[in-house]
């Protein structure tokens, strides 16, 4: 008995581990004529959360998402509780989860095999 629970145990941990996982990234290039804030949350589950606002320079540029998910598909794999804050000169554009999709849908993405989907956001819409 003992011994068929452990074949068990090592099917399930193998096929567990063996799942396929994809690679979220994200990188927001501050496109506008002036600096720009900003401050994500729910920026990754794998590398330490920005801790306060970030200022970008025009052209400068940050990754906004990092995610490892064992779905291709990213409204699945960024959490519901995601925000990407852009403020400057007194003005804000939030983007919530569904609109962040919806910018990537409009960004460059680059994959190549198996390494992680990265999209590049550079768009004058984001200007605040």
């Amino acid at each position: 008995m003992f011994k068929r629970f452990l074949l068990l145990y090592s099917f399930l941990a193998v096929g567990c581990s063996a799942q396929p996982k994809t690679v979220l990234i994200a990188n927001f290039e501050n496109v506008c004529s002036y600096p720009v804030e900003i401050f994500v949350r729910e920026y990754s589950n794998g590398k330490e959360s920005f801790t306060h606002s970030q200022s970008l320079a025009t052209g400068e540029s940050v990754e906004v998402l990092s995610y490892i998910t064992f779905s291709e598909r990213p409204e699945e794999g960024i959490p519901d509780t995601y925000s990407l804050d852009i403020t400057a000169q007194g003005k804000s554009v939030v983007l919530d989860k569904e609109r962040f999709l919806a910018q990537l849908t409009r960004s460059s993405v680059e994959r190549k095999g198996h390494t992680p989907a990265i999209w590049k956001i550079r768009d004058t819409a984001l200007c605040p």
